[in-house]
């Protein structure tokens, strides 16, 4: 299964008809008349986000059955998929974000690698849920863990895709964007 997506064949309007693409009022301005480049940064690692999603829906609803099989089908890429979603942004846009903007270590892009820590010692812990084939166990302990993770990632995926993400659109457009994102599609 893909890590991310990965399509050479970026279509900006079939995300948007999938519910995929977030526009940042792009709609209204173009309806005025404004020209705007195509958020690329911001489509693409939204649809991964909304990609995450459905399967992390699948793992919870796992969890919360504490269906073993289930979590040990769908998790492993799960996992895998935000683990790469995260090297994609740490590898190549957090540091290009940080030259431009000034904030080496520093800034949004500081706090979403900190959250990414706390969400890489969630993926761990479940992880050990789902190896542990105790039935039991997930009970027990993987609602917290579910929760705790759902928490994380919903607040984390906000501040990306309210700020982050628009202000990297802003940043970094045309030529320069479709470098990131070729970079991040290498990974």
């Amino acid at each position: 299964m893909e890590d991310g997506p990965k399509s050479e064949n970026y279509d900006r309007d079939k995300l948007r008809n999938q519910g995929l693409a977030w526009s940042c009022g792009r709609e209204e301005e173009q309806e005025r008349g404004v020209k705007q480049d195509i958020d690329v940064i911001s489509d693409f690692l939204n649809a991964d986000h909304r990609r995450l999603d459905a399967i992390w829906t699948e793992c919870r609803a796992a969890i919360g059955a504490a269906d073993i099989e289930k979590l040990r089908q769908r998790y492993p890429e799960f996992a895998s998929g935000l683990r790469h979603h995260i090297r994609m942004e740490e590898e190549v846009l957090f540091p290009a974000f940080e030259e431009r903007s000034g904030t080496q270590g520093a800034g949004p892009s500081a706090v979403m690698r900190m959250e990414h820590r706390e969400i890489e010692a969630f993926l761990a812990r479940i992880e050990a849920l789902a190896a542990s084939g105790s039935r039991q166990e997930v009970l027990e302990k993987g609602g917290s863990q579910q929760a705790g993770l759902s928490d994380v990632l919903r607040s984390h995926n906000l501040k990306e895709e309210n700020i982050l993400y628009p202000t990297s659109d802003q940043m970094f457009r045309g030529e320069e964007a479709n470098t990131l994102l070729a970079r991040m599609r290498g990974i």
